[in-house]
């Protein structure tokens, strides 16, 4: 279970963790995504007030095509009751240099900023990240999709030989030049 109070959010990044409580719709925010197969739509993410602990969660629920947006175009999706959500905990992304500012009025966001988002809710008592729901998740009339959480393990293997080849390889013209400059320098005896 992810826990309430004073507990540090870094700590919980990419940790699988489970909530229960009650979504609430009318606070759904709109991340800018684009899916598996590079299609543009939404993340569709949505305040949780949790049944398990005090407090409230930001649950991120899966991802929208463009016309599935609004929520009246999937009333299936817009689950009532209690709800039991496992997913996966993370930490809220940082604008990028050339991303622009994201637009709470239209409720456009291209970064997830969880203190921004919970601001807008008017939500006190929520820790600073997000729980992406895993893809078991049923989801009625299938909008949003669940389990977009990706963990990427970068692979560089073939630049690091790069570099490491390259520069050998710059050593050995820098030493034979500099041994045929020396070579041909007349003796100053």
């Amino acid at each position: 279970a992810l826990p309430t109070g004073g507990f540090d959010p870094a700590e919980w990044n990419y940790r699988r963790v489970t909530v229960k409580g009650q979504f609430d719709h009318a606070q759904e925010f709109h991340l800018l995504a684009h899916s598996e197969r590079g299609n543009f739509g939404y993340h569709v993410i949505t305040p949780l007030k949790r049944s398990d602990a005090p407090g409230w969660v930001l649950v991120s629920r899966g991802w929208v095509p463009t016309e599935k947006k609004a929520a009246e175009d999937r009333p299936e999706g817009q689950v009532t009751g209690e709800v039991s959500i496992t997913g996966i905990a993370r930490l809220p992304s940082r604008q990028g240099p050339f991303m622009p500012d994201n637009e709470p009025a239209r409720n456009l966001w291209y970064f997830g900023d969880a203190a921004g988002m919970l601001a807008q809710a008017g939500i006190s008592d929520a820790p600073l990240l997000f729980v992406d729901a895993e893809a078991s998740a049923a989801v009625p009339g299938g909008w949003p999709r669940p389990g977009h959480t990706r963990v990427n393990f970068p692979n560089n293997h073939l630049a690091y030989a790069f570099t490491w080849y390259s520069g050998a390889v710059i050593l050995v013209v820098i030493y034979v030049l500099w041994h045929r400059r020396r070579d041909k320098a007349p003796d100053e005896k």
